[in-house]
């Protein structure tokens, strides 16, 4: 009782505000990684239910607040800007450690096969005409 618990967790699929993601390797990425995450038990999307989790063991005022990282320098805000580059930075340095698992025992893909698509999907990463996020 009186007590606070903060949850931050990113889900996916990557998003965007306008249709700039559409058709790109980032986005095909953002889905695969959704769809083999669930294959594997673990769905990288339960964020979408942890207001309704807490509400039922018991917590009471729940508030959610949705925040877009933005995943490059896209924003015009200096403050979402800076961001973007972390975001970005921390996105493309780990992403072979982050797919991996969910890629070659989920999706049945092979090391190399992996590592040439995120190549491309590296690109869309850095590409400030592709406004994308992950909702936190």
């Amino acid at each position: 009782p009186g007590g606070y618990l903060e949850v931050q967790d990113v889900c996916l699929p990557v998003r965007c505000g306008d249709n700039t993601l559409q058709g790109t390797n980032l986005e095909r990425y953002g889905k695969l990684l959704l769809e083999g995450s669930i294959k594997l038990g673990a769905g990288l999307d339960t964020a979408l239910n942890t207001k309704r989790f807490m509400e039922e063991a018991g917590f009471m005022d729940v508030v959610e607040v949705i925040y877009k990282w933005p995943l490059n320098r896209w924003p015009a805000n200096k403050q979402m800007k800076e961001i973007g580059l972390w975001a970005h930075e921390a996105t493309a340095s780990s992403l072979s450690g982050l797919s991996i698992a969910i890629f070659t025992h989920g999706l049945g893909w092979s090391a190399e096969e992996l590592e040439v698509f995120l190549v491309e999907v590296r690109k869309d990463l850095k590409n400030s005409k592709i406004h994308s996020y992950w909702p936190m």
